[in-house]
């Protein structure tokens, strides 16, 4: 089914069933595992170049927006229950995302609108947790978010659990991730902040901030950052200006 409005997300999309794999390859993904899934997509006569979906989850849902004409490289894996990834617009740049691992029931990973990774890493653990990713974030390469710890740490006294909880990770807009930053159990970072290469995030990070370290600290406040190399443009600080006149709720 072609052009069809999807409630909240927009129009023109095609409805892939996940038994219709031939239309799915067409369009250069590969479905591996379970069949009883649903990819909403907007191929717009591209193909989406290296999609691998690896689903073992009931009712599973893609939805994919423009690609880029150079094609995505990600591979998805859809390992529990009623489980969402979303990107809505992958056309900006080619989008690297080697490894996204959905791993409890309904989880939802959101991949914002012109956002870009060379090479980015998610593990979402626990049950109704979210990792979304805003509008216009940069991701460079190595990056890794973990909304939890992996594995158990607990007391030699009681055998207690002292590991926190998974999460919810919200990436706000305009965000960028330098190289080999690690994400562990962080639960926000403000819009159009920038966390250094190789830095450890955990807890949330403030918006207009520059973090760095291992932990990772506030070392500067008020800044901004744009993509070209050594260049302000009026589009960037206008990014600046529309993000913070958003009333957010209290």
């Amino acid at each position: 089914m072609v052009g069809t409005e999807i409630s909240g997300i927009g129009t023109d999309f095609e409805i892939v069933p996940g038994v219709n794999r031939s239309r799915l390859t067409e369009l250069g993904i590969q479905l591996q595992g379970r069949h009883d899934c649903l990819f909403l997509l907007q191929p717009q006569g591209q193909r989406y170049g290296r999609c691998q979906v690896i689903n073992s989850g009931e009712q599973a849902l893609v939805v994919l927006g423009p690609p880029h004409p150079e094609g995505t490289n990600m591979r998805i894996r859809l390992a529990g229950n009623h489980c969402a990834f979303v990107a809505l617009d992958l056309s900006k740049q080619q989008c690297n995302l080697p490894n996204v691992y959905l791993r409890s029931d309904d989880q939802l990973f959101y991949f914002g609108r012109g956002a870009t990774s060379v090479g980015s890493s998610v593990e979402i653990e626990g049950e109704l947790r979210t990792v979304a990713i805003g509008d216009d974030c940069m991701l460079s390469s190595g990056i890794w978010i973990r909304n939890y710890d992996m594995h158990t740490i607990f007391s030699l006294d009681d055998s207690s659990i002292i590991n926190a909880e998974p999460v919810d990770t919200i990436i706000e807009r305009h965000v960028w991730l330098g190289q080999d930053v690690l994400l562990l159990s962080t639960t926000r970072i403000g819009f159009g902040s920038v966390v250094g290469a190789r830095s450890v995030l955990r807890g949330e990070a403030p918006p207009r901030a520059l973090l760095v370290g291992t932990p990772a600290r506030v070392v500067r406040t008020n800044i901004g950052w744009s993509r070209p190399a050594r260049a302000v443009t009026r589009a960037d600080r206008q990014i600046y200006a529309t993000l913070s006149s958003i009333d957010l709720p209290a």
